[in-house]
């Protein structure tokens, strides 16, 4: 990155984190880090807008002294402070902007018209299954299946699952699902734009995720953030907490992951269901369709923590 005939007052990055040194090679995703080393090295101030809730404790170290960084919430604000050793007055607490699609006053599509659309009886309580990235949950393709399966052996033909498939997972993964009475398919975003190996986002994105978790009876996950935005729309979330194999090493699991820093909060905030086994995805399933209010006072918490204000 070079500025030089440019002379900007100054450079905003997002990804910009990493593990890499300044000279070593990094993803695509990630470089932005080097719009700041250009800008540092001439003197021109940075911003960084801290792009998800994980990246202070996941994704490295700032690869320049930055000016000023804007984050989700007060809890990323003292990992700015502790773990990365900004001071305080340069971190401002903003909120997460896509977050606001969520809030009640945009309006959401009639829940009828939008879930007829996506193949699904609005008749029919709907349980949306969002996976993760390809890799991350070892064998997700077959966690879904056997959720389905405890999903039918007690609920009979009385629900449909939405699988919200990851924009950086596959759908041709779950080619054994495709066709299954009860099981439709949705994958996150739009096609990939000109080089970009990313899923593309734009705000009708957005609004498409924020609608259909609005419409969702229940939401499941195992660990993703998509908890966080369920619970801003007001839909009971449940957390996969097992492995498609018995006995996976715990560096590999899924169990691992709520042991994580910015995990630790969503689970604290009784806000979301830990479920060890499809059976107790099952049952906590049951509760929230009989009583969809249960643990609403966890959800609210949790917005609060995480999403620091919807406007």
């Amino acid at each position: 990155a070079d500025f030089v005939g440019l002379d900007p007052d100054l450079v905003v990055g997002t990804r910009s984190l990493t593990m890499s040194g300044p000279r070593a090679h990094s993803s695509a995703r990630y470089l932005d880090r080097h719009l700041l080393l250009s800008a540092a090295r001439r003197g021109v101030p940075t911003m960084v807008l801290v792009s998800s809730w994980d990246n202070l404790t996941t994704s490295g170290f700032f690869s320049v002294d930055v000016d000023r960084i804007t984050v989700w919430n007060e809890i990323m604000k003292e990992q700015a402070v502790t773990i990365h050793g900004l001071a305080p007055e340069r971190v401002v607490v903003t909120g997460a902007p896509q977050h606001d699609l969520f809030a009640g006053d945009r309006g959401f599509k009639d829940r009828a018209e939008f879930l007829a659309g996506l193949g699904l009886d609005p008749a029919r309580p709907v349980i949306v299954y969002t996976t993760g990235t390809e890799g991350t949950v070892p064998r997700e393709p077959e966690v879904v299946s056997r959720l389905a399966d405890a999903l039918s052996a007690e609920l009979g033909d009385g629900f449909q699952v939405l699988v919200r498939v990851h924009q950086l997972d596959q759908v041709e993964r779950y080619a054994e699902l495709r066709g299954r009475p009860g099981i439709v398919f949705d994958h996150a975003g739009r096609p990939t734009v000109g080089s970009y190996h990313d899923r593309d986002f734009d705000r009708a994105a957005f609004e498409h995720l924020a609608d259909t978790l609005r419409h969702a009876d229940v939401v499941v996950n195992a660990a993703s953030s998509i908890s966080i935005d369920a619970a801003a729309v007001g839909t009971p979330v449940v957390c996969v907490d097992y492995d498609a194999e018995p006995g996976t090493p715990y560096h590999r699991s899924v169990t691992r992951f709520y042991d994580f820093t910015h995990q630790q909060p969503v689970v604290a905030s009784g806000g979301v269901v830990r479920a060890r086994t499809p059976q107790e995805v099952v049952a906590a399933v049951k509760r929230y369709l009989a009583d969809p209010a249960l643990d609403a006072e966890g959800r609210a918490r949790l917005v609060r923590e995480q999403c620091y204000r919807l406007d």
